[in-house]
């Protein structure tokens, strides 16, 4: 099974980000926009992980749980990318906010990740939510020039982190799909 570690926003902050992607939407020839089901903040890819292997990452990452605490985040007031040409490879809108203890978490969730032999990322870890991939602006700078005011990110809302979750990721019908597997609550 292939499996990641996540956060996954309330239901109203879904919503906003959902919001800002038909913004996005307006704006692209064509993307990939992952579903509003699908938008989450990564703390940790695991990839292809065999079925033996989850109830040690539970085990592992409940102990994370215990060691932090609930937090806030905020969205950054301007969209990021990664890739500076258009098609743009990835649009992201960044988080603010209580970001120490989302590092903390993070950090945590590698440790006692490398401890059962999943490698660490290779690059420094950017807090995102992915918003579309592979899109091919209309207008170039639109992404760049957000100071025309062409998305509404400062309306975004902040959000309390009280959990983290453990995800699947499938393909059903051709569509990826997120599926919880298990839920760890910061305490």
């Amino acid at each position: 099974m292939r499996l990641f570690i996540g956060i996954e926003p309330p239901e109203n902050i879904i919503a906003e980000l959902y919001s800002l992607q038909n913004q996005l939407r307006k704006k692209v020839r064509r993307g990939r926009f992952p579903s509003k089901d699908n938008l989450h903040l990564t703390l940790q890819f695991l990839g292809e992980t065999s079925e033996s292997r989850v109830e040690d990452i539970i085990r592992s990452l409940q102990t994370v749980a215990k060691m932090n605490f609930p937090f806030k985040l905020s969205f950054n007031a301007h969209l990021g990318s990664f890739g500076n040409k258009n098609p743009v490879r990835v649009v992201w809108v960044g988080v603010n906010g209580e970001v120490e203890a989302l590092l903390q978490l993070q950090t945590s969730i590698v440790g006692s990740m490398q401890e059962l032999e999943f490698p660490a990322e290779s690059r420094a870890y950017h807090p995102h939510i992915t918003l579309v991939r592979n899109a091919d602006f209309i207008d170039n700078d639109v992404l760049w020039d957000q100071e025309r005011g062409e998305f509404n990110i400062e309306q975004l809302s902040c959000f309390n982190i009280d959990h983290f979750c453990l995800l699947s990721s499938n393909v059903e019908q051709g569509k990826r799909v997120y599926d919880i597997v298990e839920t760890f609550k910061l305490i």
